[in-house]
């Protein structure tokens, strides 16, 4: 049994991936995969509006002022395992940590996702 690395980077979206082929069987595949969504990283929209009424029943002005950037960014760190049961079946086992979920800070999940992919 060969065994190589192959090593490839996508760049849509920030996205990096490393695979190694021929780690099981042939035909398996192992991934590794990070990920960050785009997002914005400054501006800010200031909103001028009326929001009830003074004591002296005068309209109460207000300047609310919107952040637009993404602070937290939500990152992913992600394990793939997929392994040919016969030419019409695919088995696969895959991991995942989140933090920022959601790009919300300090928010974070794990998943694990196995399946059976088959073709007719």
């Amino acid at each position: 049994m060969t065994s190589c690395l192959l090593l490839r980077q996508l760049h849509s979206h920030n996205h990096f991936s490393l695979s190694r082929g021929d780690a099981m069987l042939a035909g398996d595949k192992l991934s590794v995969s990070y990920q960050m969504p785009l997002a914005v990283t400054k501006g800010q929209m200031t909103q001028h509006s009326i929001k009830g009424y003074t004591s002296s029943d005068r309209h109460r002005n207000i300047d609310d002022t919107f952040d637009f950037a993404v602070k937290s960014r939500h990152q992913t760190l992600q394990l793939d395992y997929h392994a040919a049961l016969n030419q019409h079946a695919t088995i696969f086992a895959s991991a995942s940590r989140h933090r920022n979920w959601d790009n919300q800070e300090g928010q974070k999940n794990t998943m694990l996702f196995t399946g059976l992919n088959v073709t007719f």
